[in-house]
């Protein structure tokens, strides 16, 4: 039986270019970009630093976000302005995922090069 290894995220992101990486974000991060009031605030906009846009998505985490954010206008103004400002990407189907995802290394092999889950 194989172990599995683990290793923080913090050590995989630094041996990584992650500037050049498309990033598939899910709704706990876009929840957290979009409201100050949440506790991983800070972290994800930090995170975000090193990352260049625009983020992937998809319907269901739109939607998701913005009804956690349903209390908070403002966070679900800048979720939607995310679209119009190109800092988000509607992926167009799954196909275009398939064909990016569980291709060769990083994250012992799980994604390409291209491409990092931002959740």
């Amino acid at each position: 039986m194989r172990r599995m290894i683990s290793v923080p995220i913090q050590n995989i992101l630094n041996d990584l270019d992650v500037t050049s990486l498309r990033v598939l974000v899910d709704t706990g991060p876009l929840v957290a970009l979009c409201s100050r009031r949440d506790e991983h605030h800070t972290i994800c906009v930090e995170q975000l630093r090193n990352l260049s846009p625009p983020l992937l998505t998809c319907w269901p985490v739109v939607t998701e976000a913005a009804w956690l954010l349903k209390e908070n206008q403002l966070a679900v103004q800048k979720l939607l302005a995310g679209f119009e400002t190109e800092f988000l990407q509607l992926l167009s189907g799954v196909r275009t995922l398939r064909k990016s995802v569980l291709k060769n290394p990083p994250l012992g092999g799980i994604f390409e090069t291209q491409f990092l889950l931002f959740c």
